[in-house]
């Protein structure tokens, strides 16, 4: 029975068919609604200064749309007027719900952890997807409300005309989307932080920044794009996307680029920011990163595909430079990924391992560990690459009429072979910086600052030196000092062009065949430190076990001594002296919650010949042994938390 409804509930699905599934779920999710959720729409409700903050806001935008439409309709037609009223008042909600979405939602885990409750969330036993689930709930019903209350100003356009219903329509739609988006970031800031200050204060700074570059970049930079897709559709102002849905022939086109991508533009980040938040709220012994993999291997696939859109969607002439750029964004992306996954466990735990042992092929593939998911990343970031180059090359040798094949077809293969070589350098380097260091944070910061040196270091030397002083010297082997720059695969593609391009292509693939050889010794030195790191811990966990047996062993021993001389007839009372030992010697350690008998030791008079074995090995180590591992305690020292956990 639901404790908020008092409604009696199934106890499952009538079968394991989608449909009975998803009545099932729909039956939970109306009678008995997540409890975080109904305790904080009530909590909201109690305040008086959510109606307060409402009525403000759609007073004030309210005014901003009458001062615009005064302003516009003495110089404009009622039609022009509508349109520019249009784009005025979505455009300013779109900085509304980027701000306040993820403000709010910064608010919800990180309160829970300053104001000292949410020991009392974890207590209640709810999963950590029901915790996610219900805080997000309640955020994105209090980023709604807000929309609701804006909705009537929308409807000013109308007035003028110029907008048809159905963008309207679909604006609000993708503001409502758009809200999922900023919520759920919002709610990844709050699991990371412990403050509610810091936590406002890092969402802020970060989405103050993306909201306005993502409104340059996807609003005013690509306007004209539906016009050069679809001619019906005429060149507006930053908000398009309704204007194409309205007015775009449906086609191919039609469900590629206002359906697909789009979808898969607010699925996948939201996604991301589940698992993201997920993991910081899964304990430590637990398999974090399992969800985030699952992340990457849909999230490669889909942007694999989305990287072939340019090979279709240019001419013949141009397929090399759509099959270029389809390779650069999916070497971004994997870039990205390397930094997300920095701060991964340097292998599983105790209990992730017991766990595995009953689970597929594939799930022991996708365990926690920082060679686990090096190999992941480099087996995706080949197969992707190689897929793009192989179906590019296709294209240009199948494709009749295209004009200089053999240049455009060597290209995509030099471009690729850069590609290889550097994101086999970048996972390589991470792994190694990982396993070097005892927390995320640092590998994130050493790979950043590398990376930033390795893309304008050499170029930086190059005109120190005077090589880019002219054209021709950058087609002379001096312009080879830089090849280290990812930057420089685009001149090597430019070289192909020209009759004679000198030393620049064969530089490049040098430079390519150097990062991966790099790369692939950063992995295997990372792979020897780890294996390193895990015999130690399980050495000081067999350690640990072997002295909680003989704690066992020896309370055995002292409960039958202790009896054995009650049981015999005619035994001498003990001396006085003996008595007095008997009542100073300390009593036998209880045994602790997991390797607490190791944190118990030191405080003895006598150590025990472990803690000398334990010290002699901490000597033979390169590097100084934690304070964690010198007494054997193991949460610090725990294979299976992550880089950010060791941190904290």
């Amino acid at each position: 029975m639901s404790l908020q409804t008092g409604v009696e509930l199934p106890e499952g699905p009538a079968s394991q068919h989608l449909g009975d599934r998803m009545r099932y779920r729909l039956t939970v999710w109306k009678n008995s609604p997540n409890p975080l959720w109904v305790r904080e729409m009530r909590q909201s409700a109690r305040l008086t200064r959510t109606p307060v903050i409402l009525m403000i806001l759609s007073v004030l935008f309210t005014l901003m749309m009458a001062s615009v439409g005064g302003i516009i309709t003495g110089t404009q037609s009622p039609s022009e007027a509508g349109q520019a009223l249009f784009h005025t008042y979505f455009s300013f909600a779109y900085f509304v719900v980027l701000w306040i979405g993820p403000a709010i939602a910064a608010n919800s885990i990180a309160s829970e952890r300053e104001g000292k409750t949410w020991e009392a969330v974890l207590l209640t036993g709810m999963h950590p997807s029901e915790v996610t689930r219900g805080k997000f709930a309640s955020a994105y019903t209090s980023m709604a409300m807000y929309l609701v209350m804006l909705a009537p100003v929308g409807a000013l356009p109308f007035i003028f005309g110029g907008v048809t219903p159905l963008e309207v329509l679909v604006a609000f739609v993708f503001l409502f989307l758009l809200a999922v988006l900023a919520v759920a970031f919002g709610l990844a800031i709050s699991a990371q932080m412990a403050s509610l200050r810091g936590a406002l204060l890092v969402t802020l700074i970060a989405s103050v920044p993306l909201s306005f570059f993502s409104y340059l970049l996807l609003g005013l930079g690509l306007k004209n794009l539906p016009h050069e897709i679809w001619t019906t559709v005429p060149r507006g102002g930053p908000v398009w996307l309704p204007t194409a849905y309205s007015l775009a022939p449906f086609g191919a086109e039609y469900v590629i680029y206002l359906m697909v991508i789009p979808a898969a533009a607010i699925v996948l980040p939201g996604w991301l920011f589940y698992e993201v938040t997920r993991s910081k709220l899964i304990s430590v012994t637990d398999d974090r990163s399992y969800g985030l993999k699952k992340w990457f291997l849909v999230t490669s696939l889909v942007v694999t595909l989305v990287a072939m859109v340019p090979l279709f969607a240019v001419p013949s002439r141009d397929r090399s430079a759509g099959i270029i750029a389809g390779t650069t964004f999916f070497c971004v992306y994997i870039l990205f990924c390397v930094f997300l996954f920095a701060g991964e466990a340097i292998g599983p735990s105790r209990r992730v391992k017991l766990a595995l042992v009953r689970m597929s092929a594939l799930r022991r593939f996708l365990a926690p560990g920082v060679m686990k998911v090096a190999q992941l990343q480099l087996m995706v970031a080949v197969l992707a690459v190689l897929t793009l180059t192989v179906i590019g090359v296709v294209m240009l040798q199948t494709t009749p009429g295209t004009p200089r094949v053999d240049v455009q077809t060597e290209q995509v293969v030099v471009f690729a072979i850069y590609a290889l070589g550097f994101s086999s350098f970048l996972i390589g380097l991470t792994a190694y910086l990982r396993a070097r260091s005892n927390g995320g944070g640092l590998p994130r910061v050493l790979l950043l600052v590398i990376l930033f040196g390795l893309s304008f270091g050499p170029w930086i030397l190059a005109a120190i030196t005077g090589v880019l002083g002219s054209s021709s010297s950058m087609r002379s082997s001096a312009f080879a000092i830089a090849a280290p720059s990812p930057g420089y695969a685009f001149f090597a593609v430019e070289a192909l062009t020209r009759p004679d391009p000198g030393v620049t292509v064969v530089a490049s693939i040098g430079a390519s065949i150097l990062y991966a050889a790099v790369g692939l010794g950063f992995l295997l030195v990372a792979g020897a430190k780890c294996r390193k790191i895990i015999l130690e811990h399980e050495s000081i966990l067999a350690r640990a076990d072997q002295r909680l047996a003989a704690e066992d062993a020896g309370e055995v021993g002292v409960t039958e001594g202790d009896a054995a001389p009650a049981e015999t007839p005619g035994a001498a009372p003990l001396l006085p002296h003996a008595a007095e030992s008997a009542a100073e010697a300390p009593p036998p350690a209880l045994r602790p919650d997991a390797l607490g008998a190791a944190a118990a030791e030191p405080a003895r008079a006598e150590p025990a010949p472990a803690d000398a074995a334990s010290a002699s090995a901490s000597e033979e180590l390169d590097e100084p042994v934690p304070p964690s591992q010198a007494v054997e305690v193991a949460p610090v020292v725990e294979i299976g938390a992550t880089g950010d956990e060791e941190e904290a």
